[in-house]
């Protein structure tokens, strides 16, 4: 047995945990901004722990409020405002990768390991870890304040196996062994390693208390070695008498697993801006090019498209459904196929993409190529060809519906030979309308990403 993904804790494991003293003391220093009790502060903060770990509040400054609620404690703004740089503070002091974290990440990643995150954590942990230099390894994260579930729980391991599209006795997990996780991790068939590092005092620091663990550990996360963890994990699993069935599986569906990949849908929304930003720059490109002879003479290659509602409906049905399929085989199975290429496979699927353009307007021809490496680069950085379709799709629609308005031939009819009439006086509109959900899908990662900007330009030194 091999396996195919590997899943991470992240407090304790790929960066610090809170040193304890500190983490308390900037309690107290937010209870005293506030004008609160510190000894009453605290005990709030303890005791809302776990709805703040699950989702309960939105944000710590939600909690904050909640908090000063009970205590009975006026809230000003100025004074939360100052309250939370005291929380802030707290992650630019512990919040970094420790020490072999981005040497292992890289390393996985190079070797093609899909990389998943499971974190127990308050809501401003998750726009932390987005903005540091370990995030871009991770393919699926999983916040226990965003899906509000808590390890041992079962489902949070499996929100990370789904994403990853692997069995969860195809993972390795590595943690530092808080709240049950390594047990929770192999009870749901995932092998598990204790990352204990002997110069960390677990009485130091924030960690909840370790599980008893017997299992396979290590110090640094440089020492994990994958072929011995196969070993065990394969060990185990013929004491379970599992093994040959999920070698079977394991060699027969590495493929198909591949293959669905391709089509996930899971984080289409996380990526779904990138598209937005191509479309915001080629849509303006288009109502440049719309004048060119070859322009109206090339498309829509249905000539009879403009004939009715109907002819044009029919074509573009067909026609952006090859666009599906053309995605599968340039950005799914071509880039998958030619993966022991490395970067190079991009470039290998962009060469004939752009060879299929010949004979069309020379700009598109051209752009072919630079399309070609962005959707495919696009395509292994998302693992899913839905936005890159959607992308190709609206563009195509756009350039039939320029290049029919250029010649007056834009449907009125309903059908063919029908005297039922039709007429819509938006057309012209459609390119703007393209530009407007582009830039309004942009404004709401602006807004989304918030506060990891603000971090940014809060750091040191920023």
């Amino acid at each position: 047995m091999t396996f195919e993904a590997v899943v991470f804790d992240l407090f304790g494991t790929l960066v610090p945990e809170f040193s304890r003293e500190d983490f308390y003391d900037r309690n107290r220093a937010m209870a005293a901004t506030l004008g609160a009790d510190p000894d009453a502060f605290v005990h709030e903060w303890d005791r809302t722990a776990i709805a703040r770990q699950t989702g309960a509040y939105p944000d710590i400054a939600s909690n904050v409020r909640a908090i000063c609620d009970t205590l009975e404690v006026p809230v000003d703004e100025a004074a939360l405002e100052a309250a939370l740089d005291l929380r802030l503070g707290l992650y630019r002091t512990w919040f970094f990768p420790r020490v072999g974290a981005l040497e292992t990440l890289a390393e996985l990643k190079a070797r093609g390991y899909p990389i998943s995150l499971i974190s127990m954590c308050a809501p401003d942990a998750p726009a932390m870890w987005r903005a540091s230099p370990l995030a871009p390894f991770v393919d699926v994260e999983v916040f226990s304040s965003e899906v509000g579930l808590r390890k041992p729980d079962a489902a949070i391991y499996r929100y990370a196996t789904d994403g990853l599209r692997v069995d969860p006795s195809a993972c390795l997990y590595c943690g530092d062994g808080a709240y049950g996780e390594l047990a929770g991790a192999e009870a749901v068939g995932m092998t598990a390693y204790l990352i204990a590092d002997p110069s960390v005092d677990p009485e130091a620091t924030l960690t909840p208390e370790r599980e008893e663990w017997s299992g396979a550990q290590v110090s640094d996360l440089r020492e994990l070695d994958l072929r011995e963890a196969r070993d065990r994990h394969s060990h185990r699993l013929r004491e379970r008498g599992q093994c040959d069935r999920f070698t079977l599986v394991s060699r027969r569906e590495l493929g198909a697993r591949r293959e669905r990949r391709s089509l996930r849908g899971r984080g289409f929304r996380e990526h779904l801006w990138i598209y937005a930003a191509c479309l915001l720059a080629v849509v303006p490109t288009l109502l440049l090019v719309k004048g060119q002879p070859d322009f109206g003479r090339t498309y829509p290659f249905y000539k009879m498209a403009g004939r009715s509602w109907l002819d044009l409906a029919l074509w573009e049905s067909i026609y952006l459904a090859q666009f599906l399929g053309l995605e599968l085989f340039f950005r799914g199975w071509w880039v998958g196929a030619t993966r022991s290429l490395g970067a190079a496979a991009i470039f290998a699927s962009a060469v004939p993409y752009c060879m299929i353009h010949f004979g069309k307007p020379y700009l598109e021809a051209m752009g072919a190529l630079l399309a070609g490496v962005v959707l495919g680069s696009l395509a292994v950085l998302t693992r899913s060809i839905w936005a890159g379709f959607l992308a190709h799709a609206t563009v195509a629609l756009l350039m039939d519906v320029l290049a029919l308005d250029r010649m007056g031939t834009l449907p009125v009819l309903l059908a063919p030979g029908s005297a039922t009439r039709l007429e819509f006086g938006g057309w012209r509109a459609l390119p703007f309308v393209a530009l407007a959900g582009a830039l309004g899908v942009l404004a709401l990662e602006a807004r989304r990403r918030w506060p990891e900007i603000r971090l940014r330009l809060r750091r040191p030194g920023s």
